[in-house]
């Protein structure tokens, strides 16, 4: 018998739970257990077990489920996928693997959000289908990362009833039901009734034209109506959801007048954004709002849901923690397994994920605090692999790589940025304008004033009137060489009409020494947003923050600002010691130009950078080797790997971060055996490998 109690059940076919030793060949108990888990929860499982292999045993068969119980309690599950035999031995080795498995039997695809102009071909391009009488080659048609460009040119002659347009391909089984979509037009001709269709259909020969202008016979419609005529819009936006939708195909068409024998001047339409979704999950717009925006909603733990649907075998009970991060666009276009998509997903956050015993699916963020703890009354031994090394450690990471259409994209991100602020002792002088304006100061055309109509923070905001200048204040205090600061405010224009850009400015401007961002302001509702800077050196004064206006557009107003804090990390050793330590990261797969992915990547890399890194090995063996530190309740060696992606504390280790006394790791692996009653622990609170996070990305971005 095994050191501890150890009962192994196996499901047969007809659905009946054996357990191995009781049910068949009564009293052959199994032998040489062992079990393992990694990050994504029980991963292998073997024993031996002396039956005569040149039987057939139901209980062992290929894909039967598993369960392993230690006194009473399940601490791995899974499903068998070999038995090796041993004829001469009459012995067969049983060889399981953990439920994480099923992430990877099968592939799918699926259509969440896309956005991607550049997914659209010229119909005539269908060389096969397109119906080249209708869709003449006078017609043009530009494809790029920045718009679809569909026009007639001057002068061309059309009969009643010509098409020039785009189709996209969402790719077999999937089916459109959501489409949002925004375009910019010319100048219409005198007399021409030029007109923009959109609408979906099951095939690329389309039988729009055979009802005549206006309608659209056997697809779908999306439009009952002409989305556009230009004789009375000049930009605009569409959205459209419901059941007739759900063609595989979106046609964006745009029709030649029926009374129009020919163009006066070029006419075109420019297409500035799509986005389509299959919203059949109730409500409509699942993935984007109906708004004239169409902005996405799309989250990570969407996604999630969705792959671990594709899983039938899991449990239904999942704990997956939704997210809140948007996902501008996710569609890609290859079939992938459910544990693809939740690494692609999981590219936005760097979470905890796991298959756990009871096949539950679980994701969330990493644990921050250490739950159990080792020390020196324990009965284990530890190999720390790492010792005190620096060659990890960096406070700054640039993300590089190059947008769909081969721009070059750059993002810097500070470790500040993604780690725990404290309130900073250097202020802002006047943060929110609340009696008055004093300590900021324009220049140029421009003036700030208070006003008490619109404001983030109440009694009162700034109001920028921006004309040819700047607006700037000095801010009070000591800024340390090497420490990462965060200025946040909020801002919005004067009028929901407008749409203002500007830079803003914070740090040592006089001694090129400052961070700097984008600010585009519009809407009607404050907009928060954060300037990161690591100065290069100390400074007692000279730091400002200053605005410079870039542009206005759709009239003129002011830009309001209001609830400005200053805070900064908690620095890292890098940081201590009063210098920057960059890391390049160069990325494969296309990035989008807005940098919202890329500072993600770096934003997920970067804090497990921030501090010496702690990995090793560690041996737990009887019941008194770890316990909890809530409780002090001892952990048992076969329940470790139940426990994989918390923190361990080692209580008799200095921290070379802070030179206190504990130091935490995160487990990462463990192996049991039960012969000896002993766990194999792997510690490292370093960081996943940089392939496996560039490949998330890829699988994310479609590259």
């Amino acid at each position: 018998m095994p050191v501890k109690d150890i009962t192994i059940r196996a499901q047969t076919l007809d659905g009946v739970w054996e357990e191995i030793g009781s049910n068949r060949a009564q009293g052959v108990w199994p032998e040489g257990v062992r079990f393992d888990a990694d990050d994504w929860g029980p991963s292998r499982a073997s024993f031996t077990v002396h039956r005569d292999p040149r039987r057939n045993w139901p209980d062992l068969s290929a894909f039967a489920p598993v369960e392993v119980d230690v006194g009473g309690v399940t601490v791995w599950d899974g499903r068998i996928i070999e038995t090796p035999a041993n004829t001469q031995g009459l012995s067969m080795t049983v060889s399981a693997e953990g439920w994480q498995n099923h992430l990877d039997d099968d592939v799918y695809t699926h259509l969440f959000l896309e956005t991607d102009l550049t997914r659209f071909r010229d119909h005539r391009s269908y060389a096969a289908e397109a119906d080249l009488t209708r869709y003449l080659s006078a017609g043009t048609v530009t494809v790029g990362a920045g718009g679809i460009v569909m026009g007639f040119p001057q002068g061309a002659a059309f009969n009643p009833n010509i098409f020039t347009g785009v189709v996209f391909d969402a790719g077999p089984g999937n089916f459109i039901q959501a489409v949002a979509m925004n375009w910019e037009v010319s100048a219409a001709a005198s007399g021409a009734t030029t007109r923009l269709y959109a609408f979906t259909d099951d095939t690329v020969a389309e039988d729009f034209y055979t009802g005549g202008v206006g309608s659209q016979v056997g697809g779908y419609t999306l439009a009952t109506t002409t989305v556009g005529d230009f004789n009375s819009l000049s930009s605009g936006y569409y959205g459209a959801t419901g059941s007739s939708l759900g063609g595989r195909y979106l046609h964006i068409v745009l029709d030649a007048s029926p009374a129009q024998s020919s163009y006066a001047t070029d006419t075109w339409v420019k297409i500035t954004g799509v986005r389509i979704a299959n919203s059949s999950d109730v409500p409509p717009y699942k993935w984007f709002t109906s708004s004239t925006t169409g902005q996405s909603t799309l989250l990570a733990s969407d996604i999630i849901n969705d792959a671990v649907s594709h899983a039938p075998l899991l449990s239904t009970s999942t704990q997956v923690t939704p997210t809140v991060t948007i996902i501008p666009s996710y569609n890609p276009t290859d079939p992938q397994t459910p544990r693809q998509r939740w690494l692609a997903a999981d590219a936005q956050h760097a979470w905890d994920h796991q298959v756990k015993v009871g096949r539950i699916p679980y994701y969330a963020p990493k644990a921050s605090q250490a739950i159990m703890e080792v020390g020196a009354w324990a009965s284990f031994v530890d190999d720390d692999a790492s010792a005190n090394s620096g060659e990890d450690i960096y406070n700054r990471v640039l993300v590089t790589g190059q947008t769909p259409a081969g721009d070059p994209v750059v993002a810097s991100r500070y470790s500040g940025q993604a780690a725990d602020f404290i309130a900073a002792t250097s202020q802002i002088p006047n943060p929110s304008f609340d009696t008055n304006t004093t300590g900021w100061t324009p220049t140029g055309t421009g003036t700030i004033t208070r006003t008490t109509t619109i404001f983030d923070t109440s009694p009162a905001a700034g109001s920028w009137s921006h004309g040819t200048g700047t607006l700037g204040t000095t801010l009070t205090g000591s800024f340390l060489a090497g420490s990462v600061y965060r200025l946040t405010f909020k801002h919005r224009p004067s009028s929901g009409a407008l749409t203002i850009s500007a830079y803003i400015k914070f740090g040592a401007l006089g001694a090129n020494d400052f961070g700097f961002e984008l600010l585009g302001s519009a809407g009607t509702t404050f907009t928060g947003q954060t300037v990161s800077w690591v100065p290069r050196q100390t400074y007692a004064t000279g730091v400002t923050v200053q605005f410079e206006h870039i542009t206005t557009k759709g009239g003129s107003g002011d830009l309001v600002l209001d609830s400005f804090a200053l805070d900064y990390a908690r620095p890292t050793l890098v940081s201590r010691r009063g210098f920057i330590r960059s890391k390049v990261l160069p990325i494969s797969a296309p990035l989008p130009k807005d940098l919202a992915v890329a500072n993600t990547i770096g934003d997920v890399w970067l804090p497990d950078h921030k501090a010496t890194p702690f990995r090793g090995t560690l041996t737990v063996t009887g019941n008194a080797s770890a316990r909890m530190i809530s409780t002090g309740a001892p952990v048992s060696p076969e329940r470790m790997g139940m426990y994989v992606g918390q923190l361990i504390r080692f209580t008799d280790r200095v921290d070379p971060d802070t030179g206190n006394w504990g130091r935490e790791g995160r487990i990462v692996g463990v192996s049991y055996d039960a012969a000896t009653d002993t766990a194999s622990v792997t510690i490292d609170s370093s960081r996943k490998a940089f392939e496996a996070l560039i490949q998330r990305v890829a699988l994310f971005t479609g590259g």
